[in-house]
Formats: structure tokens, sequence, C-alpha cells
């Protein structure tokens, strides 16, 4: 009798904006010094750009 392979459930994280669950391997990420937000796209990540602050310090920095 032959072993039959058992596919693994992917790791799920949870978006921090929308607290979807969703694959890690499909999540965008930003990574800090202490610890790594996962978003499940764009849209969630400008939301947490806009809400941090960091959307204007990277338009400025864009301008230089």
């Amino acid at each position: 009798m032959t072993n039959k392979p058992i596919p693994k459930e992917p790791e799920n994280v949870s978006c921090d904006v929308c607290l979807t669950e969703i694959p890690e391997s499909v999540a965008m990420s930003s990574e800090g010094d202490e610890y790594t937000q996962h978003f499940c796209g764009i849209a969630c990540y400008d939301k947490w750009r806009e809400k941090d602050g960091s959307s204007a310090d990277a338009e400025n920095d864009e301008e230089k």
C-alpha cells in the first residue's frame, strides 16, 4: 500500500486593517523594526498608511 501525501493547510494571517484571514503566501507585508504587519490588498494598505500618517512622509520622499 502506498502512502498518499496529505496536503497541508496554508498558514493564515489576519489583515491588520479589516482582520480578514488570508494565506501568508499572498499577504502584502510592511516590516517594522520589531514586527511585521500583513494586509489583504493595496486598499487596506493605503487605508493603514493614511491612518498612520505614513502616506505624507512617503509623498515627501518622492518629491525629493
